[in-house]
């Protein structure tokens, strides 16, 4: 399976707190599906 690699920018104002909230729960996903396809 390929990886793909994912730029993350957090922004500024509430942006930093929803990127870190997002890029957990996208890796807890792929985690119960048994799956490694981000790099970040």
């Amino acid at each position: 399976m390929e990886i793909y690699r994912i730029g993350v920018l957090e922004g500024d104002g509430i942006g930093p707190e929803i990127v870190a909230a997002a890029v957990k729960v996208i890796g807890a996903a792929e985690r119960s599906c048994g799956l490694e396809l981000l790099d970040w």
